[in-house]
């Protein structure tokens, strides 16, 4: 019969020591991470909660650069008695699937309830169609602005600067259509 070492043991396992410091290691990791994501709600939630608008200006910058990327011409403004509005013809219509030309305008127009609006028309002047689309009620102004040369003017060019006022905040951000010579 072959001795055994002192120092070998032939117990195999972990000793209620061991099992008792990896339960209390885990615990304070899962805390960590439960707290890491208590406080990414909880920021979110604020952000949402100050800022109820937030939700709007991604989706009006995205349709609206669309439009300009696409527009065949440059962007112009028509002003009228109520606002001015933002005139480009486009390929980006909504109403076919294809890319076909059509006049799109953005403008604000206050409801019966004295709400104000922004709508996006578009119009198919070769065939006499017209959607028109409400945005959003959440809009409180906007205003355009043009690149030429080195500074923001009114005079009409291919980079767009739009200002959107929502929650008495506002939020510039900058669309460029096609180079026209």
């Amino acid at each position: 019969m072959a001795q055994q070492s002192p120092t070998h043991s032939t117990t195999e396992g972990f000793t209620l020591l061991e099992i008792l410091i990896a339960t209390v290691l885990m615990g304070i990791i899962i805390l960590g991470v439960a707290s890491f994501f208590k406080a990414i709600t909880t920021g979110a939630t604020y952000l949402k909660s100050s800022n109820p608008h937030l939700d709007v200006i991604p989706k009006l910058v995205t349709i609206i650069s669309q439009d300009i990327r696409c527009s065949t011409q440059e962007p112009q403004v028509e002003h009228s008695l109520e606002n001015d509005v933002l005139v480009m013809v486009t390929t980006n219509s909504l109403m076919y699937s294809g890319s076909k030309p059509v006049k799109v305008e953005y403008y604000i127009k206050e409801n019966d309830r004295g709400k104000k609006i922004l709508y996006r028309k578009e119009t198919d002047e070769e065939e006499g169609k017209e959607l028109t689309i409400p945005l959003t009620d959440k809009l409180e102004g906007f205003a355009f602005k043009f690149y030429s040369g080195n500074q923001w003017t009114d005079k009409p060019s291919d980079i767009v600067k739009i200002t959107l006022k929502v929650g008495g905040k506002e939020y510039s951000f900058v669309a460029r259509g096609i180079a026209v010579e």
